[in-house]
């Protein structure tokens, strides 16, 4: 990851007491706090207080930057990234592929690098993960006033990075809520070999075979925009309907074989959540935003 990715902190490592308090006067719709400055050791001291006081915050931390990015689970949050996975999980349930399918939840992964970072949303298939491996699918989330995309499309990098996950996750889904917009994003990332440029030399990111290192793709965005007769924020909750919601770019498929490492059987197929789910998705999420 380059430096020039790194996110503007919100604020600079002033103690670990200090982030905690900082965290405390949040704003009630803030879900991430960017602190920089801050080293390996302070980051491990921050993880340590965060343990210790049995919260829920998750970590991001990149060495190379200095900087920790603390997200809060605020009711918002949680919901974008939970109605989203469940709905990946009820698809491999309705054609019984759910048993072999493990949920791994906020679990820590830890770099060889030092770095570090919880997903959101997480999960592998059984048979081909053992507990020292990597997702294949991470669902990542944040609420656009506080955490930008630039922030999730660096998180998302971090997950693909060979030098993190050696290639382990296979498929990142952002999903951002823009209140200014009205708005919902959801980006799907894969991690794609592209040919070489004819007649390029040979580096140590190409292949024997003439393929560039595989690169982080985003292979669909989609948008759900409030198209209602007034602003949605004047609208009162039970009049946020799903047919106000316009989709733009659905369905989101997600292969069976990116996440699950072997071709469908008979009863298998790719996971597609289509636009009448995601107006309801949308109906869902914006009647908890206030």
């Amino acid at each position: 990851m380059n430096d020039d990715e790194a996110p503007a902190p919100d604020v600079l490592f002033a103690g670990v007491d200090n982030v905690f308090e900082c965290l405390v006067h949040l704003d009630k719709n803030q879900d991430v706090l960017v602190v920089g400055d801050v080293s390996p050791t302070n980051f491990r001291a921050i993880e340590t207080e965060r343990n210790r006081r049995g919260q829920k915050f998750r970590l991001f931390y990149q060495p190379a930057w200095e900087l920790v990015v603390v997200t809060v689970p605020t009711l918002v949050h949680s919901i974008m990234h939970t109605m989203l996975y469940d709905t990946v999980r009820d698809a491999l349930r309705g054609m019984n592929a759910h048993a072999g399918w493990m949920s791994v939840g906020t679990t820590t992964f830890n770099a060889t690098n030092g770095s570090s970072g919880q997903a959101d949303a997480a999960g592998w298939p059984i048979d081909s993960r053992n507990a020292d491996d990597w997702p294949t699918l991470v669902v990542e989330a944040g609420v656009s006033q506080t955490l930008r995309l630039s922030l999730l499309q660096a998180k998302m990098r971090w997950w693909f990075d060979v030098a993190t996950s050696n290639h382990q996750v296979k498929v990142v889904v952002l999903v951002m809520l823009d209140a200014a917009r009205e708005a919902i994003c959801i980006e799907k990332w894969v991690k794609t070999q592209k040919p070489g440029r004819p007649g390029a030399t040979t580096t140590r990111q190409a292949t024997c075979s003439g393929l560039a290192a595989p690169q982080p793709v985003c292979a669909q965005t989609i948008d759900i925009t409030w198209a209602g007769p007034a602003p949605i924020m004047q609208m009162p909750k039970q009049d946020r309907a799903p047919a106000h919601f316009c989709v733009t770019g659905g369905p989101l498929v997600i292969g069976f074989g990116e996440i699950y490492l072997r071709v469908p059987n008979t009863e298998e197929h790719d996971i597609a959540i289509a636009t009448a789910h995601l107006q309801q998705y949308a109906s869902r999420l914006w009647q908890y935003v206030v």
